[in-house]
């Protein structure tokens, strides 16, 4: 008996292949059914112009990264809630199901994201064919002298260029979404303190020195004074804009570093249900 699970190695005896099972057979579902219906959207509005009831209009080929984003959230809530406490009800280890919600939020955002762009590929090269006998299709930009052709070309070849971009920022939020998520579970007061209400206070206190030396200048009359610390401040939210423009990638990607220790530690904690 010893020697049989020695041999089936750590990824069965973990259970963690059951766990990937469960949540791809589950978040797969999710994720059709939203690209189902962005389908029926798209279709709907084609019908409608072929009707010559409007028009439709498609601006390029591009992946949807805010629609993914809304997504990734989601399911990182889902994924963190109801099924961890599914797994853990049927004695699954917190590591494997700690592992399993990441790698399922990952594969899962990023399947999105790809049928986000296969999608806008295939409604393009629609709309093109239908532009050529049907008036109301088009396919253009707001600014350009670029044919359809040649502006879907552009679009795809610039999508296709920024898709290993978008699928690091995508592990880097599914890390930071699942950890948002981990601490909704564990107290949803807290967390909406910590991320709102905190940031605000810190915020308001900087900003609170500022006011009072604005105010001391007005009540003085100190035209000169007014102007210069209107500049200084200009200066302070362009230097602080600079900073997070030029180091923002670095700080996402830091960020979501802290965020796996911490996620499996709040994860660790959740009781047996």
């Amino acid at each position: 008996m010893q020697q049989t699970l020695n041999q089936t190695g750590w990824y069965q005896r973990s259970r963690l292949k059951g766990a990937l099972r469960f949540h791809f057979l589950k978040v797969g579902k999710i994720i059709a059914w939203v690209l189902a219906i962005l389908l029926a959207a798209q279709l709907l509005g084609v019908i409608i112009a072929a009707c010559g009831l409007g028009d439709y209009s498609s601006g390029g080929v591009a992946a949807e990264f805010g629609t993914e984003m809304v997504a990734l959230l989601l399911l990182a809530c889902m994924l963190a809630n109801s099924s961890t406490t599914f797994l853990l009800r049927f004695g699954t280890p917190r590591t494997s199901v700690w592992l399993s919600n990441l790698i399922a939020l990952v594969i899962s955002g990023l399947a999105f994201l790809l049928g986000t762009l296969v999608l806008s590929i295939l409604f393009n090269y629609l709309v093109l064919a239908m532009s050529t006998f049907n008036s109301a299709f088009s396919v253009s930009q707001y600014s350009g002298s670029l044919s359809g052709t040649e502006l879907i070309t552009v679009t795809l070849s610039k999508a296709v260029s920024q898709l290993p971009m978008m699928a690091l920022w995508t592990v880097e939020w599914s890390c930071l979404f699942y950890l948002l998520g981990c601490c909704l579970k564990r107290s949803k007061a807290i967390t909406l303190t910590v991320c709102i209400v905190l940031p605000l206070l810190l915020w308001l206190l900087m900003l609170l020195p500022a006011v009072r030396q604005v105010i001391e200048i007005a009540e003085s009359g100190n035209q000169t004074g007014m102007m210069v610390m209107g500049i200084q401040w200009l200066g302070w939210l362009q230097n602080a804009a600079n900073f997070f423009i030029n180091n923002w990638q670095w700080i996402q990607g830091v960020a979501a570093l802290v965020s796996l220790p911490l996620s499996w530690l709040c994860m660790r904690s959740t009781p047996q249900p």
